[in-house]
């Protein structure tokens, strides 16, 4: 949110599991349970909500509420909801991704038929929050992947090898 004031409300969050970068250094991801109550503890905080958190080893009977103190002292920005990019590719991660993203990082190009049971399993993810509340951002995703066969390199991507490119993806709006 400090960012957020900072860069005029332009910022953006990616985040994922750590899966890469934890194991390069002999460490395990954060366990997807943790990850996706951390997303929305994360997207509430960002768009200025009351959120219910437990601390690290404290019990669900253990929750407190939080928000940002003094978002009107020009610290934060909360009026401008910062959009949260989940890299996920797993089924667990991905229901997280529709459920508290606003878009995707994939680790790879994906095969048209994955790239549309990814986003069902993400369509899923936010129906499991309170239905179309997130289903826009899902349609949008999915809007720039079939507006990207336009593109010329995302066509021959498409018919020379049957994958969709990175940056037909993450063309958000």
């Amino acid at each position: 949110a400090s960012v957020n004031e900072l860069s005029g409300g332009r910022a953006f969050l990616g985040i994922g599991t750590g899966h890469t970068a934890m194991r390069v250094m002999g460490q395990d991801p954060i366990p997807i349970k943790e990850f996706r109550d951390y997303l929305r503890v994360v997207r509430g905080l960002l768009h200025g909500e009351e959120v219910d958190y437990a601390l690290d080893g404290e019990g669900p009977e253990d929750r407190k509420s939080i928000r940002f103190l003094h978002p009107d002292q020009g610290f934060i920005d909360v009026a401008h909801p910062v959009p949260i990019y989940v890299a996920a590719d797993g089924p667990l991660a991905l229901k997280a991704a529709g459920a508290y993203g606003d878009g995707r990082v994939c680790s790879h190009n994906q095969t048209r038929s994955r790239l549309q049971k990814s986003l069902e399993t993400m369509r899923d993810g936010a129906a499991a929050v309170g239905g179309d509340r997130h289903a826009c951002r899902i349609d949008l995703l999915e809007h720039a992947a079939h507006r990207a066969l336009t593109c010329a390199s995302c066509v021959h991507a498409v018919l020379e090898h049957d994958v969709l490119p990175n940056h037909a993806i993450n063309d958000r709006r």
